[in-house]
């Protein structure tokens, strides 16, 4: 798990360094789509699962969508709050 954040961390930073103007969203949706593979693309394999690319769409867009939640999950525990709620 370890190893998989700091590859997940460096296709991220390398995403936000090579990322252009603002409305150029290519290479960060490459990005996303990397760290997707990373996260996702073991068990997919195992699963023989491969999905077309809308469902690849689907399937980030509900990773993408628990950043929120991550988020409020490490200021709660930065502010001491360490309750399962």
């Amino acid at each position: 798990m370890e190893q998989m954040l700091g590859e997940i961390t460096a296709i991220a930073l390398a995403a936000v360094s090579e990322a252009g103007k603002p409305g150029d969203i290519g290479v960060m949706e490459a990005a996303k789509a990397a760290i997707t593979q990373r996260m996702l693309g073991k068990t997919l394999d195992k699963l023989q699962v491969q999905p077309d690319p809308q469902a690849l769409q689907q399937i980030q867009q509900r990773v993408f969508g628990y950043i929120p939640m991550i988020q409020a999950d490490v200021k709660k525990r930065e502010a001491g709050d360490f309750s399962d709620a």
